[in-house]
């Protein structure tokens, strides 16, 4: 029997001598092993996985090729520890892969292709997963993307000239935080690179440049939440002033503020505001079919706001307590006449309209389920608040300063 390895769509894989079995992600029950054929210790392996388990960061959660794991392995080995967030290991790893990666490998030194210092590479790298994301690739590119995005970072990348080709041979070959697969497809390693590295394109833009991206994502940040997410820690002050702060505003502004009595009228418009048709799926729980249950709910599109994630989730015990216990298909019927019922498989689906129930119903649940979410917005506006409060202090610093020359003696 012969096994072959490969990319996926490699031109082995055409070949009707082999059958096609996909690679399952590695598992952390395959750490050691995996570790060991690197030529460590299995002491050290399972050290090293003991890091891992250990880490506050997400690190698991990425570890699901061997090539990601050496990664890991590689920063370990050089730092002597699982960086404790998702950023750290980030800022680490591509010094990592550019600087130490070779010394792993007696007498083995690798050149940079693009001719690029490793600072510049990765201003280029910066700019390069930015404008991907701007350019809304996905992790996967093709050869014209590819070339889309490197020409724009080039634009954007300050003294950072060089070869397509070669930039992607470094990324490839070199650092490997890109693979090539097939004849036309270059991707991430991991979307957390690209995302990771893209939010440090913003980090390290001047003020005005971060201002305007923040106001734009402000408006409709659903491709840009994981971006976010870092950017909330290595961007922390313009993060809060810029992005957070403005973000709850609207969405105060477009769905909850627009409506000034608490009526269930005003319940019904803002909840069609944010879930446009929002319907309760009840079906049979019972083998005689007389009582109901809630089977589903919905649809819901993707949110828009950062900080609308979880508000959807936060509908569902109003809706629970709102709803009769127990719920009879008859009473159903009969509270909430002329009900749209559909049929699969032989069973009878009731299409009950949230407005519908808060109208025959009460609202009351719900408004306290409004509460509660704009609590956890003005909690995260303090929050925020408090992050702009502490860097405005430092200012002080400087105006203590001008005192104490003033008043300082003049010499002789």
């Amino acid at each position: 029997m012969i096994v072959v390895t490969s990319r996926p769509n490699n031109a082995v894989q055409k070949s009707a001598a082999f059958r096609i079995i996909p690679v399952a992600p590695l598992a952390s029950g395959d750490y050691v092993p995996f570790i060991s054929k690197l030529g460590i210790s299995t002491t050290q392996a399972i050290q090293i996985r003991e890091a891992i388990r250990k880490s506050p960061s997400k690190l698991t959660s990425l570890i699901s090729t061997p090539l990601m794991l050496t990664m890991v392995v590689i920063v370990y080995q050089s730092e002597y520890e699982i960086p404790e967030t998702l950023p750290e290991f980030f800022d680490k790893l591509f010094h990592v892969v550019f600087t130490r990666h070779d010394k792993l490998k007696a007498a083995y030194s690798r050149k940079h292709h693009s001719g690029l210092s490793e600072r510049k590479l990765l201003s280029l790298f910066e700019a390069f997963c930015f404008m991907s994301m701007q350019n809304s690739f996905t992790r996967s590119l093709s050869s014209e993307q590819f070339e889309r995005a490197f020409n724009d970072a080039t634009e954007y990348a300050e003294d950072c000239k060089c070869e397509s080709d070669n930039f992607k041979l470094d990324l490839t070959k070199v650092a490997c935080l890109m693979i090539e697969e097939g004849l036309d497809t270059t991707t991430f390693l991991h979307k957390s690179i690209m995302e990771y590295y893209a939010a440090s394109f913003i980090k390290h833009s001047a003020d005005e440049v971060a201002a305007l991206f923040y106001a734009e994502v402000a408006e409709d940040s659903r491709y840009w939440w994981e971006v976010l997410a870092f950017l909330r820690e290595i961007d922390s002050f313009r993060y809060c002033k810029n992005f957070a702060i403005p973000e709850s505003k609207i969405i105060k502004s477009n769905y909850f503020e627009v409506e000034n009595q608490r009526t269930n009228k005003s319940l019904v418009n803002i909840l069609a505001k944010c879930y446009p048709g929002l319907c309760l799926n009840l079906t049979p729980s019972d083998e005689e079919k007389q009582l109901l249950k809630v089977s589903s709910y919905g649809p819901f599109r993707q949110e828009k706001y950062l900080g609308m994630i979880n508000f959807s989730t936060m509908l569902l015990d109003p809706i629970e307590k709102t709803i009769p216990d127990p719920l009879t298909s008859s009473a159903v019927r009969e509270l909430f006449e002329g009900l749209n019922i559909k049929e699969k498989s032989g069973t009878k689906i009731y299409e009950l309209p949230v407005s519908l129930l808060i109208m025959k119903l009460g609202g009351e649940h719900f408004w306290k389920a409004i509460d509660a979410f704009l609590s956890k917005l003005d909690k995260q506006s303090e929050e925020a608040l408090k992050v702009i409060e502490q860097q405005e202090k430092r200012k002080a610093i400087f105006s203590k300063k001008q005192v104490i020359k003033k008043w300082a003696p003049k010499g002789p």
